[in-house]
């Protein structure tokens, strides 16, 4: 399924929607190309994940005007903070990002009830954001991203990967290796 959100002010803010501005561990004001974006979640079910539930494994945004196929993609961050369990891309003119500013209906609540849902992510109510909730929870994430005349155009976060399956396959060998031998 995908999602479609705008950007209007040229810029906006990569992070997990509990952060301020002054978060070290998500990028905010990134030069932006305006217009409508396009967001699609890629899940992995039940069954993959070993009866964990179905889990976020990454999400991709771009700016529809763009083939995503045809751009230069490179890493953009080495460690995307999480501490609420999702992450999204924001139109930085409209990110509040504290969720203690109003215990009511915060900006931030709103945020939570999209990614606490069925669909596990949506569209900010203002329709200039896209969130999801994170495969593993909190944590620190890889993204990558590509920019077109200085302007961000494409953006990936990965909170599962291939290889975070293989490290979990060798842990259990460890703990498996250390059982069978009697190691303690």
């Amino acid at each position: 399924m995908s999602y479609q959100f705008q950007i209007k002010s040229g810029k906006v803010n990569l992070t997990d929607p509990c952060y301020d501005t002054s978060t070290f561990c998500g990028m905010y004001n990134v030069p932006a190309k305006n217009g409508t974006w396009v967001a699609e979640l890629s899940v992995l079910t039940n069954a993959q994940t070993f009866g964990w539930g179905n889990r976020v494994e990454s999400f991709e945004v771009w700016h529809e005007d763009v083939n995503k196929h045809n751009l230069n993609i490179v890493p953009m961050y080495a460690d995307f903070g999480v501490d609420s369990g999702q992450f999204g891309v924001f139109d930085s003119s409209t990110y509040v990002g504290d969720p203690d500013s109003d215990k009511e209906r915060t900006w931030y609540f709103m945020v939570c009830d999209l990614t606490i849902g069925d669909d596990m992510c949506g569209v900010t109510e203002d329709g200039t954001g896209f969130a999801s909730r994170t495969g593993y929870g909190d944590g620190g994430y890889e993204g990558e991203g590509a920019y077109v005349n200085g302007e961000l155009v494409y953006f990936k976060i990965v909170f599962i990967a291939d290889s975070d399956e293989d490290d979990e396959d060798d842990e259990d060998d460890e703990e498996d290796s250390s059982i069978f031998y009697g190691t303690i």
